[in-house]
């Protein structure tokens, strides 16, 4: 939303981008909280991994801040060393937007 000259935030997340670093043979787990803005609020209606390879996720739905928010958290299942990356496509019920992405990158070393 373009608005005298800033952009308008639409959504908070935190943190924007998903890092899995680990040792070989463990895993790792990252909480990011999605919180729809009061002014422009939405629903989570599906949730999808672009590759689904190396990760899992759940997601749930939380309060914060007096209004629903989303817990997303995201593990890694690759247990040998390299590196990976995926996204997180989430389809929500907004007219400004359809989807949000959220990037999640690997390293097992």
């Amino acid at each position: 939303m373009l608005l005298q000259g800033y952009i308008e935030r639409f959504v908070v997340i935190r943190p924007r981008h998903v890092k899995l670093n680990a040792p070989v043979g463990t895993t790792k787990k990252v909480s990011v909280i999605i919180l729809p803005e009061k002014k422009y609020p939405f629903k989570i209606v599906d949730a999808v991994a672009e590759r689904g390879k190396f990760i899992r996720f759940e997601m749930e739905t939380v309060k914060r801040e007096n209004r629903d928010a989303y817990l997303l958290i995201v593990e890694n299942t690759k247990t040998t060393k390299g590196r990976f990356f995926d996204t997180i496509k989430l389809k929500i019920d907004s007219k400004i937007r359809s989807n949000i992405d959220i990037w999640v990158f690997g390293n097992i070393n």
